[in-house]
This record gives structure tokens, sequence and C-alpha cells, in this order.
């Protein structure tokens, strides 16, 4: 869920530049990005986005 967050905050049409204070925060960002990227092999399973929603399904709050 954090990778796919990150990914979607990098994409150009993205308001998340908006809520970066400090270069630093973006630089964080994309170091984090970078290190999730050489870990992680879900990505690339034909199944990711149901890994995804899943994970989303999770962590929301309860109705």
């Amino acid at each position: 869920m954090l990778f796919e967050w990150l990914s979607r905050t990098d994409e150009p049409t993205n308001d998340f530049g908006d809520l970066v204070e400090d270069q630093a925060e973006q630089r964080a960002s994309w170091n984090l990005t970078g290190l999730l990227e050489r870990v992680l092999v879900e990505p690339l399973w034909p199944e990711y986005q149901d890994l995804v929603e899943q994970a989303r399904s999770r962590l929301r709050d309860e109705d």
C-alpha cells in the first residue's frame, strides 16, 4: 500500500507537490520509493492490483 501511494505521488499529474514544504521531503519520498522498488516483487505480479485493493480494504475504517 505504501509503495502504491508513493508511486502515485511521483506522477507529474498529481497535487502532492503542493504538500511538499521542502525539497528534502520530496527527496526522502523518492529515496523510499527507490528502496521499495529494489525489494518488492509484487508490483510485477499479474494480480498486483487485486493485492492493493485487498490491502486498502484491510486498512479502511469499518462503516
